[in-house]
Formats: C-alpha cells, sequence, structure tokens
C-alpha cells in the first residue's frame, strides 16, 4: 500500500500575504489564490493529480523545467515520472508557497502569477529529510465562462539529482 502523499499550500501564505492581500498593494490575490489552489490539485505528488493537470493546463501549453522544454503531453509525462519517483522515494512529500504575485491582464480574469516554494519529503529508505527550494512563473489566459488555464508554465528548482 502506497504512503500517502501530502501538498500543502498553508491558507496561501498566512497573515502577512493576509494583509497584503486585504490592501491589494502588492498584488491581485484573487489570481495568486487561483494559482496556489491549482498547484495543490495538478502537482504529481498524490493519486488523482492527472485529472486536474488536464483541467488547468491548456493544451497549447508551453513549459520549461529547469532547462528543459516541454509541451503539454511531455509535461504531463514528466509529471507522470515524478509521481512514480516521489511515490516510490518519499513517505511523505510537500509543496508549500512560501510567496506569490498575480499580475492580472487588463479586462480579464487571467494574468501572471510568480511564485516560490519549498518542497520536500522524508526518504523512505533513510528517513532523511530532502528539501528544495523552488521558483515558477505561469502565464493564465483566461479562456471564457470563468474558466482559467495556464498556457505558459516556467518551473526551476534546486532539487538534488543524486
Amino acid at each position: 500500500m502506497r504512503s500517502s502523499l501530502i501538498v500543502t499550500t498553508p491558507a496561501l501564505l498566512g497573515t502577512a500575504l493576509a494583509q497584503v492581500c486585504n490592501s491589494q498593494v502588492l498584488s491581485d490575490c484573487t489570481l495568486a489564490n487561483w494559482m496556489a489552489d491549482a498547484v495543490s490539485k495538478f502537482q504529481p505528488t498524490h493519486p488523482g493529480w492527472d485529472t486536474y493537470y488536464d483541467q488547468f493546463f491548456s493544451t497549447n501549453l508551453v513549459a520549461t523545467f529547469n532547462s528543459t522544454h516541454y509541451n503539454f503531453t511531455t509535461f504531463k509525462a514528466l509529471y507522470g515520472e515524478v509521481y512514480q519517483l516521489v511515490s516510490a522515494e518519499f513517505k511523505d512529500f510537500q509543496i508549500n508557497i512560501t510567496n506569490a504575485v498575480g499580475v492580472p491582464d487588463p479586462g480579464t480574469k487571467g494574468g501572471r502569477v510568480y511564485a516560490l516554494g519549498i518542497e520536500g519529503g522524508h526518504l523512505k529508505s533513510t528517513g532523511a529529510l530532502v528539501l528544495a527550494t523552488d521558483g515558477t512563473f505561469a502565464q493564465i489566459n483566461d479562456v471564457g465562462s470563468g474558466v482559467l488555464q495556464i498556457v505558459e508554465m516556467r518551473e526551476s528548482n534546486n532539487f538534488p539529482t543524486a
């Protein structure tokens, strides 16, 4: 039986962000919160991630992960490989967004989101905690009827490969 994998996005960043969101001084929190919710669902760290992937990503997706380029199909395949790795190697795995800025496009609900975070978990083999930092840029388009989709995503992280 596989252990349950956890993705957390704590109340999108706690009290400090709530104050910023209330003042609307630094970011469009609706867009940033949408992205945080989407990330908690489509990240390949729990069963069912692939259904959410299809919901949140445009089939015209342009993506990079570190220096490798992907489209909708190849990025989903990468996520499938990540899910297998995380499921096999980690007792738990969490993704925490620590900072997010949403920049809306005029006249639409879409826009750009920049997010930073920490990810990692405990290895099954040794119990050691392995952590990495992550940065993501996403262009989100309003495709109509209140539906938002990611059309461009640029993700970089420093997760150990050895």
